[in-house]
């Protein structure tokens, strides 16, 4: 499904990304680690194109995705959802009208729209704060706004740059459960995160990664940034 051979870049001489090879198949679950600068947030970038790349080759489902261009970038980008760090919702949306943004720019019927965000925010259960603004809800909650708006479109794969950073621990356990059972669907999933207890309790596979490189690929893996 993904795979990235030999990918490096660099910002004005920092070193982002170097030389990373790795794979993910269809389907997985893993967890990507390290330090503050160590890539995780660029490489997630990159496999959304929404940044490029200076060497390598990225492919998913097989295809180059420094070729595509125009129409066909923005049906690539619609088979994956992201959550980003600061979530990235508009603050003078509800969150009905956050969630529902990627069907609407895609011309769906209003009908359409509202059955698709009324199923996802039952999902993650806030659809009773369906008319709220992100102003009027919890740190936990944006999160979970901002993954029902990454999951409405149905994607194939699903990159969450630390879905669980700075919530309190019970938000943070429901939003993983909820990761979850959307990649138990059969969404790749792939999550930069800090949450040592989280990373350690699930056993999933580990790419830990320093200095814009891969150290270690653990198919079952704990936490250590060491």
């Amino acid at each position: 499904m993904i795979v990235l051979q030999g990918v490096s870049k660099t910002y004005e001489g920092f070193t982002a990304l170097s030389n990373v090879s790795v794979s993910i198949a269809r389907g997985e679950f893993a967890f990507l680690i390290g330090t503050n600068g160590a890539g995780k947030t660029t490489l997630l970038r990159v496999l959304l194109r929404e940044e490029p790349f200076d060497q390598g080759v990225v492919l998913v489902n097989g295809v180059d995705i420094s070729t595509i261009r125009g129409a066909s970038l923005t049906k690539f980008r619609r088979k994956i959802g992201m959550v980003f760090q600061d979530t990235r919702l508009l603050p003078n949306a509800t969150v009905s009208e956050n969630v529902g943004l990627p069907l609407k720019v895609r011309g769906r019927s209003n009908r359409d729209v509202s059955m698709a965000v009324n199923e996802v925010l039952k999902r993650v259960a806030l659809l009773e704060k369906a008319s709220r603004f992100p102003k009027q809800l919890s740190g936990g909650e944006q999160r979970k706004v901002a993954l029902a708006r990454a999951i409405i479109s149905r994607p194939e794969i699903l990159l969450c740059d630390e879905p669980t950073d700075s919530i309190n621990p019970l938000h943070a356990r429901e939003i993983i459960e909820l990761l979850l059972d959307i990649n138990a669907d059969g969404v790749t999933t792939l999550v930069a995160t800090h949450d040592s207890d989280i990373v350690n309790d699930l056993r999933r596979r580990v790419i830990r990664m320093d200095a814009g490189g891969v150290l270690e690929d653990m198919a079952v893996g704990v936490f250590n940034t060491s």
